[in-house]
């Protein structure tokens, strides 16, 4: 499906939707940042014809490009214009090595062969063996190639490299005695000039677009059939054709380096019999694979630490690796059926929508999905129409230079109205979400913070664990409900292991409470307005504001529709009960009542300690003093219920935690007039002197 995708990618590209010169583009890696520096030093060796005779002119090493300056580093940034003129692909394994096939003689050079060339013919004649005879349409005899060595090797010798200089260069070998040739003399339409002639004065050597692309072409083909060639049907179209294997350099994710051995029936000389690919396919999977590679982006540090970081423990999360390893995303746009762009008009249009998705300059008519994606993505209003495009989102890590790749998703036919409508909730209408319950928490959060709470891929990871993060992504994606008893689950166990370090934990602990808290309420908001149906499993529980609000009106009117309004319930009162007995003792009555011991809080452990025992506590503490009124009424009537609940209280011991968590954190301290009249009521100034 990735290789389909591809195709489908490109062929806008090559039937028409893009230039010659765009194509030239995307078919190489010149533009690429690795490739600059390769420009900084270009040696042009000249063929021409004088009076009958072959005449060879190497020219002096020249910088096809400036250096720039941001204020604190500098940069070398090639002439794009004449850099398209030499494509080149970046190779992959040994460098130095000849790989693949090449267009027409331009042929990088990295430092070390570079050292080995100053003066030294035979160094440049054996490199110069090695990859004319992998050059489309070149044919040279050796005394020829002798000579260019020669020439080459002088040159060479010239340029006197720095201290610790790293020297990239190309080599450029521009045969104007062969009227097949890419390079010409004196511009034109659809010519670029690269330099002026040395054998001919008042010249330009310069080359042809349409002639290079078409050995471009030409080199890329030769290059899938050194994996096998075989007359047949086309694997994608089916057309007839001369086909050839998918192998190619300027996708990596296709090289046979790979440790696994392959088929005994299969080896690499039959790659064809897998997948073949006639010559506009394949062309139009180069040209997809270099503009999918375009798109992709790295997602933030901060973002994979949080996918990799264990799920059920917060202490652990904290020592998760600093550097973990990178993953990147794509998001990929595609036309649901081929036939939407069955005219060049609109293939052009096509190609310019995917050209502004590169776009690093902001555009009013895009939508930026990186609260979905996790990675910079723009979508351009052209691919917002659901009845036309839908979108693909590929995630992979490893080193893409040596195909060592892994894919960790695939997500495809996204409708973008959905992508808009979860855009809308997680940076419209979340952060309102968020900057409520963190007031109420008394929680200051740091820009990451802040940006966290807006970005999926957080979310799902948090909530659900690393392993289930891209199916996860993928539900929410193809609006499939998300299921609530993972995250509860998860958020509890996150909760209980940060309870064990209370006090000092305690903003820890609301920090894991404003996530049960928001991602509840992104769960509540996605199911009813953007899913296609209800959530998995039983129904989330009311809001904290609706429970706080019945809490604090007429006990009468207080019922629990499940085991996690129970549990807020208790944790309300838990934390109500623990001010007074802090203002009593001056110690924590959950460290020292409660969780003795280092022992963990469940719910038997609320009811047995907590509870059921503020009666016995307020005796103790208070010699006889009543307890608020309303704070009894409540605590009869919690206490009736999670009576009747006991049975289901232990099958969802989880849910009654985090919500018992929730109720204590949320159960603000900034009351001093409530406090006043509770001291009043609680008999304060008669409290004995009880050591608890």
């Amino acid at each position: 499906m990735l290789i389909e995708s591809l195709i489908r990618l490109g062929r806008p590209f090559v039937e028409g939707g893009a230039e010659p010169l765009e194509l030239l583009r995307q078919a190489s890696d010149v533009t690429d940042v690795r490739a600059r520096n390769f420009f900084q030093r270009v040696f042009v060796v000249e063929i021409a014809d004088h009076g009958g005779a072959r005449k060879v002119q190497a020219h002096p090493c020249a910088s096809w490009g400036h250096m720039q300056s941001d204020g604190r580093s500098e940069r070398f940034q090639p002439d794009e214009e004449r850099a398209i003129g030499i494509p080149f692909v970046l190779p992959r394994g040994n460098p130095r090595a000849p790989q693949g096939r090449y267009p027409a003689p331009i042929y990088i050079v990295y430092d070390g062969d570079f050292r080995a060339f100053r003066g030294a013919t035979d160094e440049i004649k054996r490199f110069l063996k090695g990859r004319v005879p992998r050059t489309v349409g070149f044919c040279w005899p050796d005394e020829l190639i002798d000579e260019i060595s020669a020439a080459l090797a002088s040159e060479f010798a010239r340029y006197i490299p720095r201290d610790g200089e790293n020297c990239l260069a190309v080599i450029v070998i521009a045969d104007l005695s062969d009227p097949n040739s890419p390079y010409v003399y004196d511009g034109g339409n659809g010519r670029i000039v690269l330099c002026e002639s040395r054998l001919s004065p008042r010249r330009s050597i310069c080359v042809d677009v349409v002639r290079l692309l078409e050995r471009v072409w030409l080199a890329k083909a030769a290059e899938g059939a050194e994996m096998g060639s075989r007359a047949g049907a086309c694997s994608v179209c089916g057309t007839d054709a001369e086909l050839v294997s998918i192998y190619s350099k300027a996708w990596s994710w296709f090289s046979v380096t790979w440790t696994a051995p392959l088929p005994a029936a299969l080896d690499t000389d039959h790659l064809v019999e897998g997948i073949a690919l006639c010559p506009l396919c394949y062309a139009s999977l180069t040209i997809g694979a270099q503009v999918f590679s375009s798109l992709a982006q790295t997602l933030p540090n901060w973002l994979t630490k949080e996918i990799f970081s264990p799920v059920a423990s917060a202490r652990a999360r904290e020592n998760r690796k600093a550097d973990p390893d990178r993953i990147y995303g794509s998001l990929v746009a595609l036309p649901v059926l081929d036939e939407f762009l069955g005219t060049e008009v609109d293939r052009e249009f096509f190609v310019r929508s995917v050209a502004s998705m590169r776009m690093e300059r902001d555009n009013a008519v895009q939508r930026h999905l990186d609260t979905i994606t996790g990675f910079e993505a723009r979508l351009p209003i052209e691919f917002a129409d659901d009845e036309v495009y839908r979108l693909q989102l590929y995630y992979y890590s490893g080193d893409v230079s040596r195909g060592d790749v892994h894919l960790r998703a695939v997500i495809e036919d996204v409708v973008p109205s959905v992508a808009s409508a979860l855009d809308e909730l997680l940076r419209g209408r979340l952060p309102s979400v968020v900057a409520e319950a963190a007031e109420q928490l008394e929680l200051t959060l740091t820009p990451i913070e802040s940006q966290q709470f807006r970005s999926l891929p957080y979310l799902l990871a948090t909530a659900y664990g690393a392993p289930y993060l891209w199916q996860a992504l993928a539900d929410v994606l193809h609006r499939r409900p998300l299921g609530l008893e993972r995250f509860v689950a998860n958020a509890a166990a996150r909760m209980q292991s940060l309870a064990r370090h209370l006090p000092a934990a305690y903003r820890q602990l609301r920090m894991e409470v404003l996530f049960y808290l928001v991602f509840r309420e992104f769960m509540r908001t996605f199911h009813a307005e953007i899913a296609t149906s209800d959530m998995k499993g039983r129904e989330s529980m009311r809001s904290w504001k609706e429970l706080q609000a019945m809490l604090a009106g007429d006990v009468q009117q207080v019922r629990f529709q499940d085991v996690e309004e129970l549990g807020f319930a208790c944790g309300h009162l838990t934390r109500q009960f623990s001010r007074w007995y802090y203002k009593q003792t001056g110690k924590d009555f959950l460290r020292h009542r409660v969780m003795t011991f280092g022992s963990d809080l469940t719910p038997e452990v609320v009811w047995q300690r907590a509870l059921s025992k503020f009666s016995e506590y307020r005796v103790r503490l208070w010699r006889g003093g009543a307890l608020p009124q309303w704070f009894e009424r409540l605590c009869g009537v919690v206490l009736m219920e999670f009576s009747h609940r006991r049975d289901e209280i232990r099958r969802e011991r989880d849910a009654f935690m985090a919500a018992f968590w929730a109720g204590y954190s949320l159960q603000s301290s900034d009351d001093t007039a409530e406090d006043t009249v509770n001291e009043t009521e609680l008999n304060v100034e008669g409290a004995a002197d009880v050591r608890v």
